[in-house]
């Protein structure tokens, strides 16, 4: 009977025992599992927090960006404007630095009057004899016709020939029967070769074609 019992009593404590390891086992992979629970809401945590720490440095990146891209732009149109306002001064005063507004007005006025009259079919015409006329120097003068009449002084000269004759052949029938060697002399070239080439500079064909294509009887509109 006592060995009967004391087997009961150490099945017993034996099994409060296990009973005990269980609990301890069940509370430590209790505690364990809320461990590692917990870490991973710390760690997801974290993660979530870096996460927003890197979007909101990448965001503020962009506008630090896009600020500069802004302030380059506004730049460029700065810098245009300026570069167009000051190709603007220049064009509308260039000749403030060449010449004062009189003298330009002067050698304007005196060219008017030199287009009005024939002086121009003259042999001897020339840029000496036009800067003589214009009471000016050679330099005002080429700038003046340079920028005004969009030219150098002898085609300047030679265009104003070849209007002349082109008119004549068309007010007066005596022209359109007159051979190019004289219509040359009437102008004042030199040549008939230069005339030629400034006639045809000005109608695109050679004086020749020219007159053969107009009737003689009939007035030509150029």
């Amino acid at each position: 009977m006592v060995n009967d019992t004391v087997a009961k009593l150490n099945k017993k404590q034996t099994q409060t025992e296990n009973k005990g390891d269980t609990k301890d086992k069940i509370i430590l992979s209790s505690l364990l599992i809320i461990t590692i629970g917990s870490v991973n809401v710390l760690i997801r945590k974290r993660k979530q927090k870096n996460n927003k720490k890197t979007q909101l440095l990448l965001d503020l990146k962009n506008k630090e960006i896009s600020n500069k891209q802004i302030v380059l732009q506004n730049t460029k149109v700065v810098s245009s404007d300026i570069t167009e306002n000051k190709q603007k001064e220049l064009k509308s005063e260039p000749d403030k630095m060449i010449m004062s507004l009189e003298t330009k007005q002067k050698i304007l006025n005196r060219l008017e009057k030199f287009e009005k009259s024939t002086l121009f079919n003259r042999k001897n015409t020339s840029l000496s004899f036009l800067t003589s006329y214009c009471d000016t120097n050679a330099k005002y003068l080429s700038y003046v016709i340079n920028t005004h009449k969009q030219k150098d002084v002898t085609n300047y000269i030679n265009d104003l020939r070849i209007a002349y004759i082109l008119k004549k052949i068309q007010e007066d029938s005596k022209y359109k029967k007159l051979k190019i060697s004289a219509l040359a002399e009437e102008t004042g070239f030199s040549t008939q070769s230069k005339f030629a080439l400034a006639f045809k500079k000005v109608t695109s064909v050679s004086p020749s074609v020219f007159l053969n294509s107009i009737p003689k009887e009939d007035k030509v509109d150029l």
